[in-house]
């Protein structure tokens, strides 16, 4: 899932995570912790991940992290963990 910092001007992300790269405990912690210090951010979005641009990627020779498709659950999952590490409201659009 991407994580989107919404902000009160606008909604630029921040970061992502890929499935079972950065999406452990650590980082959803630090990204929580980050969203909390912005005093701009009002909201977090967790956006589906979706592997498109693997192939295209990989023929232009750039490093790949390849991720299955996660199952529908996995998102409401996301939100639940990083919901507990941040005072934001965290929303699966």
């Amino acid at each position: 899932m991407a994580q989107l910092l919404k902000s009160k001007n606008q909604n630029e992300p921040v970061g992502g995570s890929k499935p079972r790269l950065n999406d452990d405990d650590a980082a959803l912690t630090a990204l929580g912790k980050l969203a909390d210090e912005l005093e701009m951010v009002e909201e977090l979005n967790v956006e589906p991940y979706v592997p498109y641009g693997v192939d295209k990627a990989k023929r232009l020779g750039l490093k790949v992290h390849e991720a299955p498709q996660p199952p529908p659950e996995y998102g409401a999952a996301v939100v639940a963990k990083l919901s507990a590490h941040t005072r934001k409201p965290v929303r699966l659009p």
